[in-house]
């Protein structure tokens, strides 16, 4: 085999597996400080909308795991600006994986979509999926007391 034909196969191969830039919880980017608007449907189904005033953190709630987990994620900021989490567990006599990303642009507009897989000793696989979308609304209102209001989940 030729080393051109060689180098091809392995750039093909390579694009087989994760795409983009292992990152950590430090580097995730940062959303618009303000109010943000959520819709967020689970399994499908639509359980209704939310607001929230963030201080600029990107949280990721469908990315959380049971207690007692104490493996770490794998976190990629992807080629277009996005982010891959992927997290295996097992505690408890199950075995969790979770693989969450989010996409768009965050100071206007972006999406996390989560599927969490837990799987039971001895019984079959219980798969949730979560889909968040949000977009910014402005600035926060002022509370009565000053402080910033919130009325999230």
């Amino acid at each position: 085999m030729r080393a051109t034909t060689a180098f091809a196969i392995l750039g093909l191969l390579a694009g087989c597996g994760p795409q983009g830039k292992a990152i950590t919880a430090d580097q995730l980017p940062h959303v618009k400080p303000g109010l943000w608007l959520e819709v967020v449907t689970e399994n499908g189904v639509a359980m209704g909308a939310s607001q929230d005033c963030s201080e600029g953190a990107l949280h990721f709630p469908g990315a959380l795991m049971p207690a007692g987990c104490s493996s770490q994620p794998v976190m990629l900021v992807t080629p277009e600006g996005g982010v891959d989490i992927d997290w295996r567990c097992t505690a408890g006599g199950a075995s969790t994986v979770v693989h969450t990303t989010a996409a768009g642009d965050f100071s206007a507009a972006y999406l996390i979509d989560s599927k969490t897989t837990v799987s039971p000793s001895g019984g079959p696989p219980q798969v949730t999926t979560l889909h968040e979308a949000f977009k910014f609304a402005g600035a926060c209102p002022a509370a009565p007391d000053g402080a910033a209001a919130s009325d999230s989940d």
